[in-house]
């Protein structure tokens, strides 16, 4: 019986040294209990083990089963109201080595209100990474959401993918099969990521993963009559610098997220680069589109910000008739689609192959294209560079532009405040082609381009004909009135910010509606802010030492991060107003940088530095030396001393509108606002009256003191008396001071 015993404890405790994964619950079997695999773990609670609010904790790697069991909705017999899948105690691997063609790992299907969080503590590390090994041909994903049935009610809803490392299958570099790092679509079916649409699957987040080895990092693939709303995908990361972990063809791609503009998408604050990272050793074969942000049908209202789209390289050899497509940001598709608003993106070298473009116009490099008749189309404070010449080919006429209109009836509501570069160097490198449908009724204004052509440098394309300079586009668009036509100076070639430094873009751009920030959340200037997506300061950050100051002040104003070196000259300037309407020089201009010594300043003055180098002139942010007037509280007038009880009014004959306070409330109370004093009890207060302005305030004070009320009692001995004479002596008790001498009784 010991024996049989012992065999138990030992087949126990080899069970739990196993099991890599904890579930808890709120109710039902509460646990902890051990399993394997999340999906062992997603088995029981389809069968209503765990019931409740449910914790699934990954304490070690699992190797999870080639075919997935799919986290079901909560319903009958499994009831849940909530599920996290956290990691704790080291960093955790959830692989399936040996995935069934067409499945995914992770399933939800019509599941609700899941959370999986790969950095529960917020320590910054993502601790929990999921795997699919790589195998030839065969159809992944490592997430899946979708819904139970094709109708509105069952989509997955409410979930939240975050703070994971999201490795997915694809077998090589030049590899095309479907592998999805998160995929949004489909009916449940044996055929699990076939390209059906998930209906209703609203209210998902995908947030700060790394996505890297898939074809397409997210896919989501809504219905058009029940749309995955409220969609959010915000600073991940997808792709990878090193060429067999990158993503394919897509970084993101979305279809039906908003048919209304209700619900519209997020794509916010995400590093993506997508394409061959080798062109000369691996090109792609076939027809292929290499997209960073894909816009399908369906994305009414979808809003693209703050994203870091770059290094979107196909390397397509190209044919007599093929060349291939490279497109930062693409939108592709005209149903429902309207009121996209595309604004402070970073989009930087999107490159495809040497192709003649007389043979396609539609193949080309493009940072922004739009191939859809949307309306209401919103294109502002973006930063668009083509510095990577084109891979493979021999052509010397190959396509590309900043903006890409290939659908003329597209309608470009406003575009301002964006920097356009080109300088891909070839006969056919464009700002942007547009036709006057595209842009006929555009806000279109303060923007910067520069161009750098091959034999003929050309501007753009409008109605088809070729454009050769910002003056002929403004001639003949009649847009653009108040745009630049420079080169600006950015941190370097793969860091879009502008440099510190002199720069003609500084304060050249105009308020934008909803624009209150840039790429980093800087805020921006609300008058004159900067053209592009970063709001930078070109002569650098000015601050001051102390502050605000008391009637007068002297101070010291510095500058940190401005230009500096041959021919750069600084100069102090200070104005009355905030908008510099008359500024006033402090001094000459000088090749040396030194602090502002203020001297006595009365008044609040706004202060900054000018950057002059050669024709570019820049200012740094404006610095404000408040100077608080100051108060004068006058000289106190009051009856002193008061007996007990008594009342009285105080007075100043300095600034109205003080506040009067007594030291000792427990003597004398007063009113703040009158000087109504109310004696208490005897004893000694400090009056005091104190005026404020800003941060300054005078006071003045008086003594009050507070007698005892007189009082006074008279005692005969021997009282009563006879008639007959006599005297006799009196006794006073009571308040000291003056008392009636023996009288004659």
């Amino acid at each position: 019986m010991r024996k049989l015993y012992l065999l138990l404890v030992i087949q126990l405790i080899a069970m739990l040294s196993q099991a890599q994964v904890s579930v808890t619950a709120t109710a039902g079997t509460t646990g902890p209990t051990a399993y394997t695999t999340v999906n062992a773990a997603f088995a029981a609670i389809n069968a209503g083990a765990h019931q409740g609010a449910i914790t699934i904790t990954i304490t070690g790697n699992t190797t999870e089963p080639s075919t997935p069991t799919a986290l079901l909705k909560s319903g009958v017999p499994s009831s849940y109201t909530s599920i996290l899948i956290q990691p704790a105690g080291g960093d955790w691997t959830v692989n399936s080595p040996n995935q069934t063609d067409n499945t995914v790992m992770i399933d939800l299907n019509g599941a609700d209100n899941v959370t999986i969080d790969g950095d529960p503590l917020n320590t910054g590390t993502r601790h929990l990474i999921f795997v699919v090994s790589p195998q030839s041909g065969v159809r992944t994903a490592v997430f899946r959401l979708s819904s139970a049935t094709a109708d509105n009610s069952d989509g997955a809803k409410n979930n939240t993918i975050k703070n994971c490392i999201i490795t997915g299958s694809r077998f090589n570099v030049n590899a095309n099969t479907q592998t999805y790092g998160i995929y949004m679509g489909a009916v449940y079916s044996a055929i699990s990521i076939t390209n059906l649409s998930a209906y209703d699957c609203t209210n998902n987040r995908f947030e700060n993963n790394v996505i890297t080895k898939c074809l397409t990092g997210v896919l989501v693939n809504g219905n058009a009559s029940f749309p995955s709303e409220n969609l959010v995908i915000r600073n991940n990361i997808i792709g990878s610098p090193v060429a067999d972990d990158n993503i394919g063809t897509q970084g993101i791609s979305l279809t039906n997220t908003s048919s209304l503009s209700t619900g519209p998408a997020l794509v916010e604050g995400n590093d993506i680069r997508v394409g061959t990272n080798n062109p000369a050793t691996t090109p792609y074969i076939g027809n292929v589109s290499i997209r960073g942000i894909a816009l399908a049908q369906g994305n009414a209202g979808c809003i693209v910000r703050k994203n870091y789209v770059h290094d979107i390289i196909n390397s397509e050899v190209p044919t007599t008739t093929v060349g291939g497509q490279a497109f930062g940001i693409a939108v592709t598709v005209t149903t429902a689609s309207n009121n996209i608003i595309i604004e402070n993106n970073f989009v930087r070298d999107v490159v495809t192959s040497k192709f003649n473009r007389a043979s396609n116009t539609a193949q080309g490099a493009y940072c922004i294209h739009v191939n859809a008749a949307v309306t209401g189309l919103k294109i502002n404070n973006n930063t668009l560079v083509l510095n990577q010449a084109a891979v493979n080919g021999t052509a010397t006429n190959y396509f590309s532009a900043c903006l890409n209109f290939l659908n003329t009836t597209a309608l470009l509501s406003e575009m301002k405040n964006n920097i356009m570069i080109n300088k891909q160097a070839n006969d056919s490198a464009y700002i942007i082609r547009a036709s006057p449908s595209n842009i006929g009724g555009t806000a279109m204004n303060y923007n910067n381009y520069f161009v750098m052509g091959g034999a003929t440098t050309k501007f753009g394309i409008y109605n088809s004909v070729d454009v050769l300079s910002l003056a002929t586009w403004q001639a003949t668009t009649g847009k653009d009135a108040n745009s630049l036509n420079t080169d600006p100076v950015f941190v370097s070639a793969t860091n879009l910010h502008i440099a510190p430094g002199a720069s003609t873009l500084d304060g050249a751009g105009t308020p934008i509606t909803g624009i209150t920030d840039d790429f980093d959340n800087e805020t921006r200037n609300t008058t004159i802010p900067d053209i592009g997506a970063d709001e930078f300061t070109a002569g650098g950050n000015a601050s001051l030492t102390g502050g605000p100051f008391c009637g007068t002040g002297t101070t010291t104003i510095s500058s940190t991060g401005f230009s500096a070196g041959a021919g750069v000259t600084y100069l102090w300037q200070s104005s009355a107003d905030i908008t510099f309407t008359t500024p006033v020089d402090i001094g000459t201009p000088s090749t040396t940088y030194s602090n502002l010594n203020t001297g006595v300043v009365t008044t609040t003055t706004y202060f900054r530095l000018k950057v002059m180098d050669g024709g570019l002139v820049g200012y740094s942010n404006i610095v404000t030396m408040q100077i608080d007037p100051l108060p004068n509280a006058g000289t106190v007038s009051g009856t002193s001393p008061l007996c007990l009880g008594a009342t009285t009014t105080f007075t100043s004959n300095g600034q109205s509108g003080g506040t009067w306070t007594s030291s000792n409330p427990a003597v004398a109370s007063i009113d703040p606002t009158t000087g109504f004093v109310t004696t208490i009890a005897s004893g000694t207060t400090n009056i005091i009256y104190t005026v404020t302005s800003g941060l300054c305030n005078s006071t003045a004070q008086l003594t009050l003191i507070v007698n005892a009320t007189p009082s006074a009692t008279i005692l005969y001995t021997g009282s009563p008396y006879c008639a007959a004479a006599g005297t006799a002596v009196a006794t006073i008790t009571g308040t000291t001071g003056e008392a009636s001498v023996p009288r004659q009784v």
